[in-house]
């Protein structure tokens, strides 16, 4: 065994579990499997003492809702003629109420509770709630988690920049550490939102907007869903922010009028030592790197409009505008405008689902400077949901996995791990988290999992049977797998991680760190042994 490390026995199912160096062993008595049931019976006690809050909030925003109401002359959906000059403005609201799971809320649930892209959103963006209003959450950086003197000054010394050594490369590769979570968000957001959007489906068959939508108007539409196309056959859409039907089109998530980085709270200061002036430096960096992903994440309205200059200009013969499903939040104003602009003698027609809605509203009247506009409700419309089974996508459970080595097979089910040899049982053991890969050498098992760490575990054959070694211990603030990782060697004895400019090995016996240095251009020397990266991490 390793001290970084241990072999544990679950309370509950009695099966042998791996607790890792940061688990107090006098709390972490259950396995994850056991514990997982546990917090999950907890989060369900807690999720309904948090619904019987919202219930008490909602009934409370909606007595409001119905006080304010009596100051409009409220319109029923029949009395707004459906001709072709119209434009129809298509928000969220719209997809929800066709049973479509869309809401942030519900992308923010299909990322795993310790999912690294989960992570890097909470530290990123500023508002307490981030998905009550994603969009222009995106546009609020959170710049002291990651910008901060302490912080970067930190990554420094992690870096073993102050030693001296190979001092350049320690100098940005802390420097992309500090930038590390709105990285991963740039990288990483986009895919995990398109493949979540592929997935949206209709949870009803009910068309109750059809006697007000006519096929032959124009519709812009914010969502990036089809269903304006699909269920009521307009053909003129514009698609604001993307579609998830064209491939080539990129989704825009984070827009605004204004998208610049907000500046950093501290005061700045004359440096008073040599530390302290590399530490603005360092920090300028950051800020730097920041602002250019910032710009990758968060679209300017004005571009996204010229982009879409053709379908604006169209809208000169529109009689009416009708909104339906939109929040007619600040960060969409833009567009309203360009509508306007386009449209000056235009209708406005607003659907309204809640409070919120009514008090944008007014806002955006008096911004567009609209004289007169009508309002309709949109929180009485209800359709039937469709079975669960013909409506959202259900998540099928995850197959096993083997992974095959001489004379012995790893099967991999969730964090169960087993090792099979003549098609028995040989050792069983729960993981920490589930397998992303892993590799037979020899006698060996190396085991990258799938958390947010990137962790790497060794297990090794000692005569016939199989035990676990440890977890391969990462640097001080630094993952063992990360961007900077080129190649993972192995040799009978050790196993080697290079690094753009650094080199870290262990003894395959103890798991424990045999050498480590920085050295300048490691990544293109030589190395004894096979390189196994393209098998462990592709």
């Amino acid at each position: 065994m390793t001290k970084n490390a241990t072999v544990k026995i679950c309370k509950d199912c009695s099966r042998p579990f791996i607790l890792m160096p940061w688990q107090n062993p006098r709390k972490y008595t259950f396995c994850p499997v056991c514990h997982k049931a546990w917090c999950k019976e907890q989060a369900e006690k807690r999720e309904r003492e948090a619904n019987a809050k919202w219930q008490e909030k909602h009934k409370e925003e909606t007595e409001a809702f119905e006080q304010e109401l009596r100051k409009f002359a409220l319109i029923e959906l029949s009395e707004i003629p459906s001709s072709s000059s119209t434009l129809y403005v298509i928000g969220n609201g719209f997809d929800l109420m066709h049973g479509v799971k869309s809401s942030y809320y519900d992308f923010g649930k299909s990322l795993k509770r310790n999912d690294y892209l989960r992570d890097a959103l909470e530290i990123a963006l500023t508002p307490d709630d981030i998905w009550a209003d994603f969009e222009e959450s995106l546009g609020k950086i959170n710049l002291d988690p990651m910008a901060s003197r302490y912080l970067v000054d930190m990554w420094l010394e992690s870096m073993d920049f102050y030693d001296g050594e190979d001092s350049a490369a320690n100098f940005y590769a802390a420097v992309d550490a500090a930038a590390t979570p709105i990285e991963a968000i740039v990288t990483d957001l986009p895919p995990a939102f398109r493949r979540w959007v592929n997935r949206l489906k209709l949870g009803t068959n009910d068309r109750p907007l059809e006697a007000l939508i006519n096929p032959r108007g124009k519709a812009l539409n914010f969502n990036y869903t089809e269903f304006i196309q699909s269920l009521y056959h307009v053909d003129d859409v514009c698609y604001i922010h993307g579609c998830r039907t064209n491939k080539h089109d990129k989704l825009i998530l984070g827009h605004r009028p204004d998208a610049e980085v907000r500046p950093l709270s501290e005061k700045h200061r004359e440096p008073h030592t040599c530390r302290q002036a590399i530490i603005d430096i360092a920090q300028e960096n950051v800020l730097r790197v920041i602002g250019e992903c910032n710009s990758d994440l968060t679209k300017s309205s004005k571009d996204i409009i010229e982009n879409h200059r053709k379908f604006f200009n169209s809208l000169t013969g529109t009689a009416r505008v009708v909104a339906i499903g939109h929040s007619l939040s600040p960060v969409d104003w833009d567009y309203f405008k360009a509508v306007r602009n386009a449209a000056p003698k235009a209708s406005w027609f607003f659907g309204l689902h809640g409070l919120r809605d009514l008090n944008n509203v007014q806002n955006l009247a008096k911004e567009l400077k609209l004289d007169s506009y009508r309002v309709f409700r949109t929180d009485v419309i209800h359709t039937t949901k469709l079975p669960e089974s013909e409506g959202q996508i259900a998540i099928a459970p995850k197959k096993a996995v083997a992974y095959i080595g001489k004379g012995v097979k790893a099967i991999a089910s969730g964090k169960d791990l087993v090792i099979e040899q003549g098609g028995h049982t040989i050792f069983e053991i729960i993981l920490p988290a589930e397998v992303h890969r892993a590799v037979f050498f020899g006698p060996h098992l190396i085991i990258k999992l799938n958390d947010i760490d990137k962790n790497i575990l060794l297990f090794s054959q000692n005569g016939e049977g199989w035990n676990f070694i440890a977890r391969l211990k990462p640097t001080q603030n630094q993952d063992l797998i990360n961007r900077r990782l080129q190649h993972i060697y192995m040799t009978n004895e050790e196993i080697t991680f290079v690094y753009n400019n650094r080199v870290r090995a262990f003894d395959l016996r103890t798991g424990v760190v045999s050498w480590t240095k920085p050295m300048q251009g490691a990544k293109d020397r030589f190395f004894p042994g096979t390189d196994i990266y393209d098998d462990l991490m592709k």
